[in-house]
């Protein structure tokens, strides 16, 4: 699990509400919630916004961990493709 996935985990449970709900109130389906919070999917700004204002967060602090948890994702692909002896997964 990501930084963001965990904070947004984090604000779901402190708003008191589900995943689902929070896709629903982006205007997107389960499935690409899903992968924008497990970083396989870049977040488009819409629903980022609607996340936001759903999450009651600030875009600033949201976007932080964002771009942590992007980072996180790229350093770990790159050091398995440099330091795993060319495994990529």
């Amino acid at each position: 699990m990501n930084a963001f996935y965990r904070k947004v985990d984090e604000l779901c449970v402190k708003n008191g509400i589900t995943h689902r709900r929070l896709s629903e109130l982006c205007g997107v389906n389960e499935v690409t919630m899903s992968r924008y919070l497990r970083g396989e999917r870049k977040i488009q700004l819409s629903p980022f916004m609607l996340m936001c204002k759903a999450l009651d967060v600030s875009p600033e602090e949201l976007f932080k961990t964002y771009t942590y948890a992007r980072l996180e994702k790229r350093v770990a692909d790159y050091r398995r493709e440099h330091e795993g002896g060319g495994e990529r997964r």
